[in-house]
């Protein structure tokens, strides 16, 4: 795998098993995922895209392999840490690649690369439920509330009504739609 010196045949079971752990650990709703790198590049595990799994990042489809393989290099030459930004493909969509940002890690003791990272969409997805979430709850004087529409008349949140969430109120209650 990953290190050039093994002790025996004990050093390859206790990888496997490592690598059967971090494959079968997810997060985020399944989204999240783990993957690890040798530091010649090649993927040894990725739980989100298992089909990637014995090949080399400079191998892998679309512009970013050889930004990945040269990421991975670093990490591992320098024994260090790096967050990095790049398109990759999604385990539910893998046809198209979404922004991503990942985490790596130059694991010593195993001579890997250990990496994890987040979807773009995915993380301003849940940000915008928190922080409507927040605005339906926020309240203000005795009575007070807030609510939240988009341009086209569209509640995306509503203190005091929360079942007018996800309707047209303009269309609702034949309000004019102004253009600006």
């Amino acid at each position: 795998h990953g290190r050039e010196h093994r002790d025996g045949d004990g050093d390859l079971e206790r990888e496997r098993l490592i690598l059967d752990v971090l494959r079968a650990f997810k997060f985020d709703n399944g989204l999240g995922y783990f993957f690890v790198v040798s530091p010649s590049g090649k993927m040894l595990m990725n739980s989100g895209l298992p089909e990637y799994e014995n090949k080399f990042v400079t191998d892998i489809p679309g512009v970013y392999g050889d930004y990945l393989h040269d990421a991975f290099a670093n990490v591992s030459q320098n024994a260090s840490d790096s967050v990095i930004n790049y398109s990759f493909q999604k385990p539910s969509a893998s046809s198209v690649e979404y922004s991503k940002t990942s985490y790596i890690k130059f694991v010593k003791s195993m001579g890997w690369i250990l990496g994890t990272g987040i979807y773009i969409d995915e993380l301003e997805k849940d940000l915008k439920k928190d922080l409507l979430k927040q605005i339906q709850q926020m309240r203000y004087g005795e009575n007070g509330y807030f609510f939240l529409d988009d341009w086209q008349g569209v509640v995306l949140a509503h203190g005091a009504q929360p079942g007018l969430v996800g309707k047209n109120i303009c269309r609702e209650f034949h309000f004019p739609i102004y253009q600006w």
